[in-house]
């Protein structure tokens, strides 16, 4: 930075205590106000004639004018009254206050649409560059390492140089709101784009960017607007990034210069995307947390705040250094907070929250997803650390057993970074011993968790009939106290399914001559119809045990040809050789494998496949029956769930037979299992849960885990001793 240009710390900004302490006020009511007034005019005047005449006998060497000098305009008029004073006029002051307030934020949304405001002028900025460097061709340059340089034409860069002088005249306006608005935008532009620093240091700054009046977040506001564009060294070092790996941390831990850089490695962060490569933008922004953890004061929160606010990802990514700076980012505490979540309880179909990031943040904060294992390590952090965890759903224990239930209980069938479509799978065995925690927070609690158990109890039991058996299998035996928790979960005796939902249809078709190549060859289609919030895949691992009917309403899709038949039900197999390739097959009661067939008719097979079965009891849901087409013949039902046959052309023959695989029909009644058979349907004895050792062991397990006393594991000199505790007192 030149001599010549203004110098100042930001960590320093003079105050009005440069005031005599027998100093008062001007035009203050009483004898002398009159010839007070005349006096203070009368020094004004010589004040500036003295100065000017100072100015011819000046020297060369130009004193650096001051950024946070503070001209002796006030931002209110001098005869103001301070809002809601007791008095005469009191009530007409607070109506007139309250109608000019209206009226300002009226013409302020009247502003923006009709194109005026700093908003809309950075957005007309944006749009031109971003209109200009999209075909990256003539008005591009390549600069030194082969960094692309861009370049506009001259009428481009006229467009941009009125629009730029137009967003600095904002940054001078007599509204602050607007101001601090325009300060920001021009220190956002000048990080995005060097061409447009450029033209904003062509100006003189120091008419537009010197504060006209003394509240200090406008002091602050104008300070970053005028490093940010002035400061050469940042800049330069971050477009040479590979080169220059010290030199940025050297700059994030610089206490003036931190949020330049910070704002680079925000811009630069929004084009990455995989976290499997080894990313230097990612490392230098972990980095940047760390000293965000150990100095606080020297970090722009409010940036770090939006990001992880908005991109919930880098929360994964950046698990470990969420800990020890949480408590300073306000939107991530509000967004992730137990109050928030607490009335706006969520579901597995609600998507204010994504259970599948949630799970995800905890196994790469804990390095495991083992439930019990997360306990041990929340609980491993200093009191005051604890402390603060449990108002937010990460570090809060009922919630932490909430995740793991919604998760498991409305898996996705494929990881996936985007959503591909794929359906919903529950794994686990239909077995979900973390409600364990609810039982023992209902008996041990306090009264809020109390309370809180009783909330989360209400909801798991209306995911799915599960996670009801599961409680229910719990509270056998147990204290009184749990019988609560048997209450609430038969509350909702009654799960309303919407006629309006839309089906999931799967199609089988049957040929006539068992060649389903030849064209007209098709003499029936047949559809299931199945609501996708009624109905769920549940995961079967047929090599350490087979497919149990017993516990589960699985959907009825045929049944085996032969003397004695057997039902066959509807499965998905997802073929790990054909990418995100998911095929479907008949699987029958003690199935270790399911076979299906790929597009060239192999047939194959797979221990792995999912069974559709019912999310809830038949008997508790209310089945809309007239949403069922009055135009196709209905031909079985299982729950909500039922099959049409779309075209009827005869012929006894399968299209599985191609295969040596023929079924018969649901609607073959004649050869279909006796009313009296016992064909695992029962609804008593479905209702019984598979008591296996597995879950008992587990819910004993967390059991153990929430009885003991806290261990703290991490060094309180550690980056989570960060954490003031009086802060934390008071959260």
């Amino acid at each position: 930075m030149n001599q010549d240009d203004a110098s100042f710390d930001v960590s320093s900004i003079l105050t009005d205590s440069s005031l005599s302490s027998t100093a008062t006020a001007p035009n203050l009511p009483g004898p002398g106000r009159n010839i007070g007034l005349l006096f203070d005019r009368l020094g004004n005047g010589l004040e500036r004639f003295a100065s000017k005449r100072a100015e011819r006998f000046a020297g060369t060497s130009a004193r650096p004018s001051q950024l946070v000098r503070v001209d002796s305009r006030e931002s209110i008029d001098t005869n103001a009254t301070a809002p809601n004073l007791p008095g005469a006029g009191r009530t007409v002051g607070n109506v007139l206050a309250a109608l000019g307030k209206g009226l300002e934020q009226l013409m302020t949304r009247r502003a923006l649409q009709v194109g005026l405001g700093p908003e809309t002028v950075a957005r007309d900025i944006r749009a031109v560059y971003n209109r200009l460097i999209a075909p990256m061709d003539a008005h591009s340059q390549l600069g030194p390492q082969n960094f692309l340089i861009w370049r506009p034409s001259e009428n481009d860069a006229k467009a941009l140089t009125k629009l730029l002088k137009k967003l600095l005249k904002y940054s001078n306006a007599e509204l602050l709101s607007t101001q601090l608005k325009a300060l920001d935008e021009i220190t956002a532009l000048s990080v995005e784009n060097n061409f447009l620093r450029e033209i904003l240091a062509s100006h003189q700054l120091k008419k537009y960017l010197s504060p006209r009046y003394s509240e200090p977040e406008l002091h602050w506001a104008s300070a970053k607007a005028f490093l940010t564009i002035q400061e050469k060294e940042v800049h330069s070092v971050w477009s040479d990034f590979y080169h220059f790996a010290e030199q940025h941390k050297r700059f994030l831990r610089d206490a003036n210069l931190s949020f330049i850089m910070a704002r680079h490695i925000q811009n630069r962060l929004n084009f990455f995307i995989s976290p499997g490569e080894s990313n230097p933008t990612l490392d230098l922004w972990l980095y940047h947390l760390e000293i965000a953890a150990s100095h606080p004061e020297i970090v722009e929160w409010e940036l770090v705040d939006n990001h992880f606010a908005s991109n919930p990802p880098f929360l994964v990514w950046a698990s470990k250094s969420i800990v020890p700076i949480a408590y300073h980012m306000p939107k991530f505490r509000s967004k992730y907070s137990v109050q928030t979540a607490r009335e706006q309880l969520f579901s597995a179909e609600d998507k204010t929250y994504d259970f599948q990031f949630l799970y995800k943040f905890l196994e790469e904060l804990c390095d495991s997803a083992d439930l019990a294992t997360q306990l041990e390590h929340i609980r491993s952090f200093p009191d005051t650390t604890r402390h603060f965890l449990r108002t937010i759903v990460f570090g809060n224990e009922l919630f932490i057993a909430y995740i793991h239930i919604v998760f498991h209980g409305a898996k996705p069938l494929l990881e996936m970074p985007v959503s591909l479509g794929f359906p919903s799978v529950i794994a686990t065995k239909g077995e979900f011993p973390e409600c364990a925690v609810f039982l023992y927070y209902l008996e041990h609690g306090t009264s809020d968790e109390q309370d809180l158990a009783e909330l989360l109890i209400s909801a798991v039991s209306q995911i799915n009939r599960y996670c009801k058996s599961s409680i229910i299998a719990l509270v056998d035996g147990e204290p009184e106290v749990h019988k609560n928790a048997s209450k609430l979960a038969w509350a909702h005796e009654r799960i309303s399914c919407p006629a309006s939902e839309p089906d999931t249809k799967l199609r089988r078709f049957q040929f006539s001559e068992n060649d389903y190549r030849n064209k007209g060859s098709m003499d029936r289609r047949d559809a299931l119809h199945y609501p996708s919030n009624s109905t769920i895949w549940l995961e079967v691992f047929g090599d350490r045990s087979p497919f149990d009917i017993k516990g589960h309403y699985p959907v009825l899709a045929g049944y085996t040809s032969g003397e004695n038949p057997k039902e066959l039900f509807a499965a998905m197999v997802y073929s790990q050789r054909q990418l995100l390739s998911v095929y479907y097959a008949y699987v029958e009661d003690g199935a270790t494998a399911a076979e299906y067939f790929e597009e060239d008719g192999n047939k194959r097979e797979s221990n792995t496949f999912y069974v559709l079965v019912l999310r809830h009891d038949p008997l508790n849901v209310e089945i809309p029956y007239d949403a069922e087409p009055k135009n196709y013949a209905s031909v079985r039902r299982t729950g909500p769930a039922y099959w049409t046959r779309e075209s009827s052309v005869g012929g006894p023959k399968s299209w599985l037979e191609l295969f040596g695989s023929p079924i018969k029909y649901l609607e073959d009644a004649d050869e279909s299992p006796e009313d009296g058979d016992d064909s695992g349907m029962d609804g008593e004895q479905i209702r019984d849960f598979p008591s296996e050792k597995s879950f008992i062991q587990q819910a004993d397990e967390l059991r153990k885990v929430l009885q003991s006393e806290p261990v703290t594991l991490v060094d309180e000199r550690g980056a989570v001793s960060q954490i003031h505790s009086l802060e934390l007192a008071r959260v």
